[in-house]
């Protein structure tokens, strides 16, 4: 067996061997992460594919605005789902709290109106909210390290990652996944705030399900279970749930890789509690109270 690493007079390791062994190693590398994410066949084919359209030898540059940048977007996910759960509720329960939801919904703007007034207002928040705490960790770091790098390749800095992308584009990829969480996540406050007509309760699923994903890990050897868990939003908007996570999922002859899945599902999601908080809150007139 070759050594290719050793130890200088401090200790440091320090590479010793070819070109060759270098990315051979990161190719044993990425297998046995494959292996061990429980991957089949098809799925390792592709991603093999996937590492030819990688362009080698790795050029480094330098990028380390970038790299800090990405460091911050799993702080970036917890704080805009905890501003959202504390935020939203409170002001969208408030014709609840006040008992004047039904004179609201006998007025002539108080049905549909009055409900996409308040989505806007939800989505809007929730979005300012993840734009304005990636610029207080953008621009620092730029001040800082610099804005070169932005097409520096991804691979000399996340060795385990299969996608062809940059450094800039892997910013841009997480950002946008947390812009599509956070407009998810304030439908979602808007939805439990109108079926609860409480923000009390809203504010306590939202917050014990950010904790529950934050902490929770589901073992790989139950794949189907832990890759819908990796699509969680303290989860996927990292760098090892959005960029080095190689669970795939089979969409019409190809696969998508867990960020473009984790995107669409935020989307969906944000959809469907959209619809689910109007159709509670036009029947709430009905029911009465």
């Amino acid at each position: 067996m070759t050594v290719i690493s050793s130890n200088n007079d401090n200790g440091i390791p320090y590479y010793t061997g070819t070109a060759a062994q270098l990315y051979d190693l990161r190719k044993d590398y990425l297998q046995a992460r494959w292996a061990q994410e429980s991957l089949s066949d098809e799925e390792k084919a592709f991603l093999t594919a996937q590492e030819e359209d990688i362009t080698t030898p790795f050029i480094y540059r330098y990028c380390g605005s970038y790299k800090s940048i990405l460091a911050t977007f799993t702080i970036l996910s917890v704080m805009v789902s905890f501003l959202t759960a504390v935020c939203i509720p409170p002001v969208s329960a408030e014709e609840h709290s006040r008992k004047t939801d039904q004179i609201i919904l006998c007025t002539r703007f108080g049905r549909r109106p009055a409900f996409l007034a308040k989505l806007f207002t939800a989505v809007i928040f929730s979005v300012a909210a993840a734009l304005l705490l990636f610029i207080s960790f953008a621009v620092p770091s730029f001040v800082i390290y610099g804005t070169e790098g932005f097409s520096a390749q991804i691979q000399f800095h996340i060795l385990d990652c299969t996608w062809k992308l940059t450094a800039g584009q892997s910013v841009l990829i997480l950002l946008g996944i947390s812009i599509a969480a956070a407009i998810m996540l304030g439908c979602a406050s808007l939805y439990l705030t109108e079926h609860f007509r409480s923000s009390i309760p809203a504010m306590g699923v939202l917050i014990g399900f950010l904790l529950i994903s934050s902490f929770l890990n589901i073992p790989g050897q139950f794949r189907v279970l832990s890759q819908i868990w990796s699509y969680c939003p303290a989860k996927l908007i990292s760098v090892a749930g959005g960029l080095i996570d190689h669970r795939l999922v089979p969409f019409f002859g190809t696969y998508l890789a867990s960020y473009q899945v984790g995107l669409f599902i935020y989307l969906v999601l944000a959809f469907l509690f959209a619809f689910g908080g109007y159709f509670v809150w036009r029947r709430w007139q009905a029911g009465g109270r």
